[in-house]
Parts: structure tokens; sequence; C-alpha cells
């Protein structure tokens, strides 16, 4: 019998537009529960809530990162041979777990310095870091399965799960803001909506066969060598994705960081093309290995990319006094802020699409060898020139040290079609 949940659900198609459609239905509850938080919770407060997820993505860009890349590589071709597609699941779960070992206790250390210089302290300290471990591996474990159900093409059902657990935090960080407003408050829905994806994505992927499978020492090897050999450069995109926060807490501030927090907060609006990205656009270029076919699907991508990237950068030049009025008084006059941070969103936005397709492929053969030298050289000069402890410079350095990563992707994308084309059309023929 079909709960009330499912009837909704069933109303919009499952493809294209329509899985965009359920999507922002899960994205602006999100949206307007966090929207209330930033609006009700004192800047402050809202400061240690920011900086606590930070170090929880931090984690799972650390302890994720190389592993799915070659877990997407072989899991294409193993995803209908369900034996063996078990098998290369339990080889991740069993890497995943190694490595988590070692990130999670790191992370602890650097999130301690982090909080203590914005005054939590004794008890506190110690709830929020244990908080940040046990969710920490709630999401990492959520992810390996959510990610195996994907790949596998069982997409309806992670996006029904999707529902219901964001719709459930969506209601708690409300619930918060309403009545009971504080960073603790949100941890505990945080940990409890954590709890129940885990739950309800396992037995999800266990009704499909993909648990039990026996670990398989040359899927193990061949994940790990590609783990280590992005190591490196997934270590310093962590960093660099967040260096930012946690320069501009040291240097700037409770007030500056949730200033930050409250602007990034609008970037959310994008979550739903993010969510496409990483469901149906990876796995499909993951599934596709006919040249034709591959370049004219990247082809598609890129316009669309390129479309949306220019739209979201003139939004944020035109909305500025909108988005202040949504954020509420404790962050008005932003508007600058919001123009900047809209640009680099949408440099990011360019730049995510194009992991999207190359880590589907394996392609990272320029970004693996460049990006860490390049991306500093740009870091260092941005930093020198904008300064870090304001809102406006991190931004204005974050836009200076994404360009080269685009540069090395676009190489990567070029080179790993000119590789597949020669496969089917041989120089000597040509």
């Amino acid at each position: 019998m079909k709960t009330p949940l499912h009837k909704l659900w069933s109303i919009i198609p499952l493809h294209h537009g329509g899985f965009i459609g359920k999507q922002l239905i899960i994205q602006a509850l999100v949206f307007a529960g966090g929207i209330a938080i930033i609006r009700k919770l004192p800047p402050v407060e809202y400061s240690i809530y920011f900086l606590f997820s930070a170090s929880v993505a931090v984690v799972a860009i650390l302890a994720g990162g190389g592993l799915f890349v070659g877990f997407n590589k072989l899991g294409g071709p193993l995803a209908g041979d369900r034996k063996k597609y078990a098998s290369l699941v339990a080889s991740l779960l069993r890497l995943r777990l190694c490595v988590v070992g070692v990130v999670v206790p790191l992370l602890l250390a650097v999130t301690a310095v982090i909080l203590n210089k914005q005054g939590v302290k004794g008890s506190n300290l110690v709830l929020v870091l244990a908080t940040f471990a046990v969710i920490s591996g709630l999401s990492l474990m959520s992810g390996i399965w959510t990610s195996a159900l994907l790949l596998a093409g069982d997409h309806e059902k992670v996006q029904i799960i999707g529902l219901g657990v964001e719709l459930l935090r969506a209601t708690g960080m409300i619930t918060c803001a309403l009545f009971l407003p504080s960073y603790e408050a949100l941890l505990g829905v945080t940990l409890l909506t954590g709890l129940l994806s885990l739950l309800f994505i396992k037995q999800r992927a266990i009704s499909q066969g993909l648990d039990g499978g026996v670990t398989e020492k040359k899927y193990e090897r061949e994940m790990l060598s590609d783990f280590l050999r992005l190591l490196p450069n997934n270590f310093f995109y962590a960093v660099q994705g967040k260096i930012s926060t946690y320069m501009l807490a040291w240097f700037g501030g409770g007030q500056a960081v949730a200033s930050l927090g409250a602007i990034s907060r609008l970037g959310r609006a994008l979550d739903p093309v993010t969510v496409y990205a990483n469901n149906v656009v990876q796995p499909k270029c993951a599934r596709t290995t006919e040249y034709v076919r591959l370049r004219k699907l990247i082809g598609r991508i890129g316009l669309a990319t390129l479309a949306l990237a220019i739209l979201i950068a003139i939004t944020g030049v035109a909305g500025g006094k909108i988005f202040t009025f949504i954020l509420g008084t404790n962050y008005s006059g932003l508007e600058q802020e919001i123009s900047i941070y809209f640009t680099f969103l949408a440099l990011i936005f360019i730049s995510g699409m194009l992991t999207t397709i190359n880590f589907a492929k394996g392609w990272i053969r320029f970004v693996s060898v460049g990006n860490i030298p390049l991306t500093i050289l740009a870091m260092v000069c941005g930093a020198i020139v904008f300064g870090v402890d304001s809102v406006n410079g991190v931004l204005l350095m974050g836009i200076f040290s994404r360009l080269p990563v685009i540069g090395l992707q676009l190489f990567d994308l070029r080179n790993g079609l000119g590789k597949l084309r020669d496969l089917v059309v041989p120089k000597s023929c040509s």
C-alpha cells in the first residue's frame, strides 16, 4: 500500500526535469530551515555550527576522494553482476574504514583548536567534538551505500529516502529556530538525521543484494592505487575548500565567519543541480563507453553548465538587496560580498561539473600532477593581494585560486577524449 509520501512523490515524473523537480522539493525545505536558523541564531553561535559543518565536509573529501574514482571506474562494468558488484562494495567499505581511522582523529585536533579560538571550551567543546566524530562516521557510511545504489541505477528509491531525511532535517532546523535557537540543538538534529539516513539507505542496499559481498584483493589494490595517487591532491582540495573558513575564523572573528556562512547558505539553491550531477550525470558518464555518444553527452553538459554559470553570476550582482533581506538584520550591508560570492559560486559550479565528468572516467592525469603547485601559488598571491581577515578578501582569494584548477580539468577532459578517440580510430587509419 502506497503512503501519502509515495503518492506525492509519484506526481512528478522521474526523468530529467522531474528529477530536478523532486530535488527542488527536498532542497527548498532544507533552504527554508537554514534561513530560519540564520535569522534566529546569534551570529557567534551560527559561526560555531558553520565551522563544525566545514570540518565534517573536510572528512568526507579526505576519506572519499580517490576511492570513489576507482569505485566508479570498476563499478560501471560490474553493476549488472550483483555478486561481483557486492564484492566491490565490500572492498570499498573495508578500505574506507581504514582511511577513516586516520582522517577523523586528525580533523578532531584541527577542529578543537579552531573552536577553542571561538570560545568553545570545556564540556561544550567535548560535546561538539564527540558529535563531530559520530556524524563523520555516519555520513561516510551513508555515502558508500548511496553511491553503490546510484551506480546500480536505483535512483528513485534513493530520492525517496533523501526526501524523508531532508524533510525531517528541515523540520528540526525550523523547530530549533522557533523554540530552541542554539548550536547544541542543531547538532542534535544533525546527529538524528545522519543516523536515520544510514539506517534507511543501508536497508535499501540490503534489499538489493549489495551487502554480504566478499572483499577482493584485486579491487582493493586498484581502488587503493587511485586513492594514493590522488591523496596529495585530495588533501589539498579539502584544505583549499575550507582553509578560507579556518583563516577567517582565526584572523577575522566569529562575526566574519557567520557572515561567510550566511552568504554560503544562499548557494544551497544550487544543490538540486549538484545532486543531479552526482546521481545521474556521473553514473551515466561512467556507463557510456562509446566515443561518439560520450562526446555528444559531454557537449550537452558543457553548454548547460556554461549557461547556468553565467546566470548564477548575474543573479548575485542583481539580487544583492533581496538576498540581504532574506538573511535578516544581522547580515545587512553584505551586497558586495554576495555579488563576489556568486561569481565564486559560478566558477565552483563549472569546476564541479568538470570533476563529475573526469572522475567518472578516471581522467585525472593533469589534475593529479599540477593542481597542488599551481593552486598554492595562486592562493599565496591571492592572500597577499586581498588579505584573509575579511569576507571579501577570502572570497577574492578563492576566485583567484580556482582558475588554475579549471584549466587543468579542461586539459584532462581533452586528453581523455583524445585517447578514447584514438582507440576507435587509430592514428594510422585517420
